[in-house]
């Protein structure tokens, strides 16, 4: 029981501290160079854009989106402590070129980890890999 309790306080204060803000227009850009591709997804144009007032703007398109409801993007200053940042819910079916863009305010990392995940309409649901963007 107390190693339960335990574990809810941990995933609590990992996602606890996560925020959303409005950024303004990039002035610097990194970018990921390779894409995430299933059955359920194709993601591509991973990038990472900073303001001169020092606010982020992570963005990303699909390719093609099957049978997902949700779309979940993850971010962290290690690779082992992501925090969702970004979630958005999606129509199911596209099989067009389809632009997302998740904002936040710079916490001094020129390093940051992202991970975009889904969530399919039966309850299923997968991962990307790991990217990795450093801010120029």
């Amino acid at each position: 029981m107390t190693r339960k309790v335990l574990q809810v306080f941990l995933l609590l204060g990992l996602f606890g501290s996560c925020h959303k803000t409005q950024v303004a227009l990039p002035a610097t850009e990194g970018v990921a160079t390779t894409d995430f591709k299933d059955d359920h997804i194709y993601v591509s144009a991973v990038t990472l854009l900073k303001s001169a007032d020092g606010n982020v703007n992570f963005s990303f398109s699909t390719r093609y989106e099957k049978g997902i409801s949700k779309i979940e993007v993850f971010k962290g200053s290690t690779k082992s402590n992501l925090c969702s940042f970004y979630e958005k819910a999606v129509s199911g079916e596209s099989h067009s070129l389809k632009t997302y863009q998740a904002q936040y305010t710079n916490n001094g990392n020129e390093v940051n980890y992202y991970m975009i995940k889904y969530k399919t309409l039966d309850g299923g649901g997968s991962y990307s890999s790991l990217y990795t963007l450093k801010l120029k």
